[in-house]
């Protein structure tokens, strides 16, 4: 399974459980975290310490999405015992990272893509300018709302595992039928 796929697959699952949950969050963000999920999947930095990034948009921006990826999906390692930082320490810290991220991009490119985009030679470019917009608002979005896109992954990671705990339980040849039929939904 390809990338794009693979990320699709987390897309999808997060929308259904946004509708589900009636949460009404910005799909756009939800795409976001789909693929923030695959950027970390296997280099996931468990402490803020760890990131090591080139600029400063990525700093704050690594920090937001590690600090939501351990928020919604590793809740027990944060809350693990003799731990000195806390969720509500990884929560705010998510928060302005993402805070910082948004007002970067839009101190530093937002303001002067408006300006130039007004310009008549740039007319064509209106589209460019509102996926830059919608980029740079994704990251007060989440900041806005760090809290409640913590709770769509942490009901995904629940409902993910009462999955899994019902394949633990599933006889052989059902298991084998059942991935066949999977198999068919997904191509």
């Amino acid at each position: 399974m390809d990338l794009e796929k693979f990320s699709k697959f987390f897309e999808e699952d997060l929308l259904l459980l946004n509708q589900k949950e009636d949460l009404s969050l910005n799909p756009y963000v939800i795409r976001y975290i789909s693929l923030i999920i695959l950027n970390y999947i296997h280099t996931l930095p468990f402490y803020m310490i760890d990131i090591k990034e080139n600029t400063t948009f990525k700093t704050y921006k690594t920090q937001g999405d590690v600090s939501l990826l351990l928020v919604g999906l590793f809740t027990e390692w944060l809350n693990r015992l003799n731990r000195p930082l806390t969720e509500q320490t990884y929560i705010r810290t998510g928060k302005l990272g993402y805070e910082n991220a948004y007002f970067y991009l839009d101190l530093n490119y937002g303001q002067a893509l408006r300006e130039e985009i007004g310009k008549s030679y740039l007319k064509y470019l209106q589209n460019q300018n509102e996926i830059l917009n919608t980029y740079i608002q994704i990251f007060r979005d989440i900041s806005d709302y760090f809290e409640e896109y913590a709770y769509l992954l942490k009901k995904f990671k629940e409902e993910k595992e009462t999955f899994s705990n019902f394949l633990e339980n599933v006889p052989g040849g059902r298991l084998l039928e059942l991935e066949s039929i999977l198999n068919r939904i997904k191509d």
